[in-house]
């Protein structure tokens, strides 16, 4: 895998291609989610507890999320309930 880093880069761009990086490991778990009308996906990496929420406007990571609220979310059946309820103001980066 090749990687491009310009010196000009800001700390939040260098942030997420480091996270990419990381989420290129075999302990990294994602799903799309069409169901949702919010919620378009996301991944987890089971090393870094890091999880990246993908919406229709944005991205979101959070840091610090067990591997069990990340299964739970996995498999709710709405995710936005369950992001809303067990995820949103717990988890940050």
């Amino acid at each position: 895998m090749y990687y491009h880093f310009e010196l000009n880069m800001n700390i939040k761009q260098l942030l997420v291609i480091l996270l990419l990086i990381l989420y290129s490991c075999s302990d990294s778990d994602s799903f799309s989610s069409p169901e949702s009308s919010w919620i378009e996906g996301a991944s987890y990496n089971r090393q870094t507890e890091v999880l990246v929420i993908e919406t229709d406007k944005q991205e979101y990571t959070f840091k610090g999320v067990p591997t069990d609220v990340w299964e739970g979310f996995k498999n709710a059946s709405s995710k936005g309930n369950f992001y809303h309820q067990y995820i949103r103001d717990r988890y940050h980066l």
